[in-house]
């Protein structure tokens, strides 16, 4: 009661933003126009495209499932770089954090916050990342992935006539610094700052230079691009503050599928308490591997000729809501 009538209090004056998230468009929802492709969080004349963010760094990438009219190469789940649905929403944003072709390659992305950090004053911070699954040729992962604060900047794309790049300062305000390499699950990085002075940007990426960053390379030897994805970003003065953007309004409790058995070798069977009128399986590439209209609660998959590895299976049910889940082929 006494955080709420805190939170009332500064409803009427300038930091009333303080009672809740001060990232705009945290979940990149809004947008000027679809991206057609890859490297449209910017658009051709360096304004922003993704509203209340900007790029720091060369081309970041944008996902919206409104692309998915389009060719599909930034569409939700299914796009250029891989499969993967947000942690809710229909949006989510990429950064490559290291580049074998180019001494200290980054992306960024950065948003001016809805209000400075009040020095002295404690943040909760929060944002999650996940390992873009495909460029087998040239996929790695890397450490290092931070949030960093900063003070009146001033950085671009570095693409000229654009501002200048951020160039990496090898710090970072909330970082995840171990090797993150799940491709399938969205992790959570969160913790607090300590505000030292007004800060009014924010930024992310990877801070540190190539000598600062460890890589784990999955293709050929010798090159390796570093490509995360980025969901769901929140600063305020508790973690409520944040609650909200963990509600995936993609995923429903009363649409509930059984498959089993999980992992299998052969046959794997759904029973759903719904009538499921498609499905439609892809790899971990985003290639379709299967796709049908069963207009029933009971179906078997024949899975014997799948490779092994991990699945996903997308499910409409027969009120045209869609739920994801996994399959394991052993």
């Amino acid at each position: 009661m006494k955080y709420f009538s805190f939170c009332l209090f500064f409803l009427g004056h300038i930091l009333s933003v303080h009672c809740q998230n001060l990232v705009p468009n945290p979940s990149f929802e809004d947008y000027d126009y679809c991206p057609p492709g890859t490297g449209n969080f910017i658009s051709s004349t360096f304004e922003p495209n993704v509203q209340n963010w900007d790029s720091w760094a060369i081309s970041p990438d944008y996902f919206h499932v409104c692309s998915n009219d389009l060719e599909g190469f930034a569409g939700v789940p299914t796009n250029a770089w891989g499969y993967q649905w947000p942690v809710s929403g229909v949006a989510f944003s990429a950064v490559i954090t290291y580049m074998h072709n180019l001494v200290d390659g980054r992306e960024y992305i950065a948003s001016q916050l809805i209000t400075p950090l009040t020095p002295g004053t404690s943040y909760y911070v929060m944002y999650h990342i996940a390992h873009c699954d495909s460029q087998p040729l040239t996929r790695c992962a890397t450490n290092r992935f931070g949030l960093k604060f900063f003070k009146d900047p001033s950085y671009g794309s570095g693409i000229p006539p654009d501002l200048p790049a951020l160039p990496p300062p090898n710090e970072a305000d909330v970082e995840y610094n171990e090797m993150l390499t799940d491709t399938a699950n969205w992790t959570l990085v969160e913790g607090w700052f300590t505000a030292d002075d007004s800060y009014d940007w924010i930024a992310l990426g990877n801070f540190y230079d190539d000598a600062n960053t460890d890589t784990t390379q999955f293709g050929l030897e010798g090159y390796c691009l570093g490509l995360y994805y980025i969901d769901n970003v929140c600063i305020g003065l508790s973690p409520e503050d944040c609650e909200y953007l963990l509600t995936d309004g993609r995923q429903h409790t009363n649409y509930q599928v059984n498959i089993f058995p999980n992992p299998s070798f052969d046959v794997v069977s759904l029973r759903a308490n719904k009538r499921m009128i498609s499905i439609k399986v892809v790899d971990t590439m985003g290639r379709l591997i299967l796709q049908s209209n069963p207009f029933t609660e009971n179906i078997r998959l024949e899975i014997s000729d799948w490779a092994k590895g991990m699945y996903f299976i997308e499910i409409e049910w027969d009120d045209y809501q869609v739920s994801t889940s996994k399959i394991i082929k052993k």
